[in-house]
């Protein structure tokens, strides 16, 4: 057997702690919605006890019991939840390459798929917070991985050793995030079918698959008797916030979206359309009608809703998300909810024009590359335990069809998140260096890594500023704090304000929620200067000062002292300031 090089895997890995030590992601506060799961974790640890807030519709699983056990080593602190996730990030990381590697993909460019991935404005950021992203793509990878071992097992036993692994290990591991469970669901029997024919196989699979969703659905009815648990209630927390004309560019945006993030390997095979003049005049009409289509839609779309506040000649623009951006925006990293006023713009329109086009360019070489059906003169010989074309499409494609079928309703309202695109990386990018290697080159080019390493460089600067401004933010409030001022009266953001919610009181106060016995459920209707469009699920928190990067925002200049702070990528120096946002109405429902 071969596979035994690990020293690549565990450089991608240890390339995550490089990069964390460059970021240097401390700040003693949430980041996008971890705060929950911390808060959560926190009490497993004080109390023995898994106690749900109101706000995650993860079942966060064995994620709670691996944050308790660093919160029980090292003491409490969001620092320390961040450095637990970094560590499944390792390991994912490691098993991603790993993957690659045994699907028949060479080390160099298993590597340069795994960096790509690693470095990308997703993967980074997630990797030092403690949302379950990241947990979840571990426990689809490892089934991916437990999958693989169990085609080239060579005997019958350890065949059926290793299925068992993968559905047990997904049903059990999926609790941290449902959508894992797709291994268990997809991967695992997927896995059967291609060994159907040795009857051992099967029936012990199918036992495994049984056993595993009969765990997965007891798991689900738990989750749903648990106080302040909540089921996936995205239509009561967002309802549809786009017209039904914008549903076009939400469907289109999650894969165009993908496609970018991608683009350091998909870019290297954009020499194929230069082999024919057919091609290139193929890519070029398909980039005029994408082009065309794109402003007659952003000329209607203003016309009919002048005031809608949306941006549609933005959000077909790289990175796509604008419309409901997520982590990845012109922005930088993660610009919805933290602070009021406008954020500087890092990527601006020229740049997102070119990354458009090369986004698109790359997805017609890879569609020409397929379609020219010509493999590789001197393609060496693959191991024989490397997969077959046809036991690698078996094994992803109905996976990752699942996986964007569940995604699927979120695009439908604007919601397909990009770090809900990251579990995809890894499978489609399995499938693009196996057609990489066949169809055009044994090894990926040199520039390919430094296209990688320009991404990360982008990646750390623009995760570096994240924290810069929430460690500056929290130097604002610890300002107003020591004034006297109460906690529930300072708008800090979404992660500051969420936490001292579930400080103040049991639950996030959100729609759909599971109450205990005799609760009512009482929704606030606090109106503020300065919109919060959150703040009803808030109802402790009656703002008096909130944090804004222009002094002029909401209503205007306190007596405290504005914060500056420096940032990686321009513009390089950027002030929190301390304005007023008084109360007009406080009656809850």
């Amino acid at each position: 057997m071969k596979y035994r090089s690990r020293g690549l895997a565990l450089a991608c890995s240890l390339a995550l702690v490089l990069c964390a030590l460059l970021v240097r992601p401390y700040a003693e506060t949430g980041m996008m919605d971890d705060w929950s799961y911390v808060r959560s974790a926190q009490l497993l640890a004080s109390t023995g006890h898994v106690i749900y807030n109101g706000w995650a519709t993860a079942m966060l699983g064995w994620q709670l019991l691996w944050g308790a056990l660093f919160f029980k080593l090292f003491g409490f602190s969001f620092l320390t939840a961040r450095l637990s996730i970094l560590m499944v990030a390792m390991a994912t990381v490691f098993l991603t390459h790993r993957c690659m590697v045994r699907s028949g993909i060479n080390e160099w460019n298993a590597a340069l798929g795994t960096l790509a991935i690693v470095l990308t404005p997703v993967m980074l950021p997630l990797s030092l917070s403690f949302m379950t992203d990241i947990p979840g793509m571990l426990i689809l990878i490892l089934c991916l991985y437990a999958c693989i071992r169990a085609l080239q097992a060579d005997t019958t036993r350890a065949q059926i050793a290793w299925i068992c692994f993968a559905a047990i290990s997904n049903a059990i591991g999926g609790t941290v995030r449902q959508i894992a469970w797709v291994g268990v669901l997809i991967l695992v029997p997927s896995t059967i079918w291609m060994l159907r024919k040795k009857s051992r196989i099967a029936g012990w699979g199918i036992l495994s698959c049984v056993a595993g969703i009969c765990f997965l659905f007891a798991s689900l009815h738990w989750f749903k008797q648990q106080p302040y648990s909540v089921g996936d209630a995205m239509a009561h927390r967002i309802g549809w916030r786009a017209p039904l004309f914008y549903l076009p560019a939400n469907l289109l945006r999650p894969a165009l979206e993908t496609a970018l993030f991608l683009l350091p390997i998909t870019f290297m095979f954009v020499p194929v359309l230069w082999q024919s003049r057919r091609r290139v005049f193929a890519t070029l009409a398909g980039c005029g009608v994408f082009g065309a289509c794109a402003a007659a839609w952003i000329f209607a779309a203003r016309a009919m809703w002048p005031q809608s506040g949306h941006q549609p000649g933005l959000s077909l623009l790289a990175p796509f998300m604008t419309l409901h951006g997520n982590y990845v925006t012109q922005f930088g990293l993660y610009a919805r909810w933290p602070i009021h006023y406008d954020y500087p713009v890092v990527l601006h329109d020229g740049v997102r024009v070119l990354l458009t086009i090369a986004t698109l360019v790359s997805v017609a070489a890879v569609c020409a590359t397929i379609a020219r059906m010509r493999p590789l003169s001197n393609a060496e010989p693959a191991p024989k335990e490397t997969l077959s074309d046809r036991q690698i499409a078996t094994l992803i494609l109905p996976v990752t069809a699942a996986y964007c079928a569940l995604v699927l309703p979120r695009a439908f309202i604007g919601y397909a998140l990009d770090r809900y695109l990251l579990p995809l990386m890894p499978l489609l990018l399995i499938l693009l260096l196996r057609l990489y290697q066949s169809r055009i080159s044994r090894r990926l080019p040199w520039p390919s890594l430094c296209f990688v390493l320009v991404v990360g460089v982008y990646s750390i600067a623009a995760t570096h500023d994240l924290f810069s401004l929430y460690r500056t933010s929290l130097t604002a409030i610890n300002e107003v704090r020591a004034a006297g001022v109460p906690r529930d009266q300072i708008d800090g953001g979404w992660e500051y304000d969420g936490w001292t919610q579930i400080e103040e009181s049991p639950y996030i106060h959100q729609p759909g929620i599971h109450l205990p016995d005799g609760m009512v459920f009482d929704i606030g209707s606090t109106q503020t200067f300065c919109r919060l469009d959150y703040l009803p699920l808030m109802p402790s928190i009656v703002p008096h000062y909130s944090l804004a990067l222009s002094l002029s925002a909401c209503a205007g200049a306190t007596p405290f002292a504005p914060v500056s702070y420096r940032r990686w990528l321009s513009p390089h120096s950027a002030t929190v300031y301390v304005v007023n946002n008084p109360v007009t109405e406080n009656t809850p429902n």
